[in-house]
């Protein structure tokens, strides 16, 4: 599944081009489409990401995208007003005549007062036809616990990597797929953190060397490279449907095509396993920082 924040605004620690030009976009389309990806990820929120997709998006290739933020405390009639008009201008820049599947992007407005009004929209938006499958985009394992006390989602969008496998080793997603919910993973290679050699990426990283350190020895003793561990991690051994990758180019996009498994060839990878929040989760990166600082934090 082809992510595409970066067809609308600059992403990723690794990512050195910024916001991909439209010529390229389309190219990264077609060499998607070719490949057999028959799904993106995009959302309101990720800049021209949608209309960019609306111009070069094969028909064939379906869409989830999500919808924007509440940014106030509560949800009120007129923040769901809001939202309602969001969908439908996402349809107008997508152009299309209907979502494949429709997330709320920020899990946590569904448990603010009013959030059930949120809940109620998307189910609505169900029932008329207008979307396919609703659900939610989650941070971890209270997120979805919570979700489940309110509705049933068809999809629900995890962060999964070989360094965050919280809701993987939790359970989570193994009674996810036992509901029958589908499970779409993003952060595959941790905004392309676990694809860089370690010594080139910013400083704040400095202070993880002993887990880049284990990292590093299980792909020498295994003789596979970065690309090919985490693919083979998120087919072979997470648990989800879908495996969300963003690229820069269409030569990133056929590497990694190339570097799917063939077959079950990987040892267990949970030894790679993190709770440390400072390096799974990127909302707490403070790339800025120098190395002695980052080391303190």
């Amino acid at each position: 599944m082809l992510g595409t924040v970066q067809f609308g605004i600059p992403y990723g620690v690794t990512n050195a081009r910024g916001k991909i030009s439209p010529e390229k976009v389309s190219e990264i389309l077609s060499a998607a489409q070719q490949s057999g990806i028959r799904l993106v990820d995009t959302a309101a929120d990720y800049g021209t990401s949608e209309e960019v997709l609306g111009r070069y998006l094969p028909a064939d290739v379906g869409v989830v995208t999500k919808i924007p933020a509440v940014k106030a405390d509560a949800v009120t009639p007129a923040d769901i007003q809001l939202v309602r008009n969001s969908v439908f201008r996402s349809l107008e820049r997508l152009r299309r005549t209907k979502i494949d599947a429709l997330l709320a992007h920020q899990c946590a407005d569904l448990f603010k007062p009013g959030g059930k009004q949120l809940v109620q929209l998307l189910q609505q938006l169900k029932a008329d036809g207008i979307v396919s499958q609703i659900g939610i985009s989650v941070y971890d394992s209270d997120d979805i616990d919570h979700a489940l006390e309110l509705f049933r989602p068809d999809v629900v969008q995890v962060p999964l990597n070989l360094f965050d496998q919280r809701l993987k080793l939790s359970g989570h997603i193994a009674r996810m797929r036992d509901l029958g919910i589908q499970v779409h993973a993003r952060s595959a290679f941790l905004q392309g953190v676990l694809l860089a050699e370690p010594l080139s990426l910013p400083a704040y990283f400095r202070q993880f060397d002993g887990q880049f350190a284990r990292y590093n020895e299980l792909l020498g003793v295994s003789g596979i490279s970065r690309i090919a561990a985490c693919l083979g991690f998120m087919i072979e051994q997470s648990g989800c449907d879908f495996v969300i990758v963003g690229v820069t180019d269409r030569s990133e996009l056929e590497e990694i095509v190339s570097s799917l498994p063939a077959g079950s060839a990987l040892p267990p990878m949970d030894v790679l396993a993190t709770d440390e929040s400072a390096l799974i989760d990127p909302r707490t990166w403070n790339l800025s920082a120098p190395a002695n600082e980052a080391a303190r934090q």
